[in-house]
């Protein structure tokens, strides 16, 4: 009898222990690599497409708001945000590349919000914000810069 309450009370903390490690890695970004692209310009337009650890709380991710995009010309770049699926978010500009870079290209910048005195970050589904800038803890900002020529 009491190996059997022994097992469960090793199997109860398995659990518990088990869950709060997963619940406690955050959400992060997935920026280049082999399979991602993350700049392109695409039909005359900019876009910058990133892929999650896990699945995106798609109502937290707006364009000026949680997801900001400057160049050397415009401050905040005014876009359309889709998710292809439920980790990947994809930015295309309303405007075309041309008129959002000088001649021969510029710097492109991005801002994820993972913390902001306003309360509104990029969080997953379960509304946790992003770890953005990779310290292992939610609640940083990804902040990246990109040379795109023209």
């Amino acid at each position: 009898m009491h190996w059997q309450r022994a097992i469960i009370a090793v199997a109860f903390l398995g659990v518990v222990v088990g869950g709060l490690a997963c619940a406690a890695k955050p959400l992060q970004i997935i920026a280049g690599g082999e399979t991602t692209e993350v700049l392109k310009i695409e039909n005359e337009r900019l876009v910058l497409i990133y892929k999650f650890t896990r699945p995106v709380d798609p109502s937290s991710v707006t364009n000026g708001g949680t997801f900001i995009v400057s160049t050397d010309l415009v401050e905040l770049v005014d876009g359309k945000i889709t998710f292809p699926d439920e980790q990947t978010v994809r930015f295309e500009s309303l405007q075309p590349a041309s008129e959002l870079l000088p001649e021969g290209g510029g710097m492109v910048k991005v801002r994820v919000v993972g913390r902001s005195r306003f309360q509104e970050w990029v969080a997953d589904k379960d509304g946790h914000p992003i770890d953005g800038d990779c310290d292992g803890t939610g609640g940083g900002d990804f902040i990246a810069e990109y040379q795109c020529r023209l």
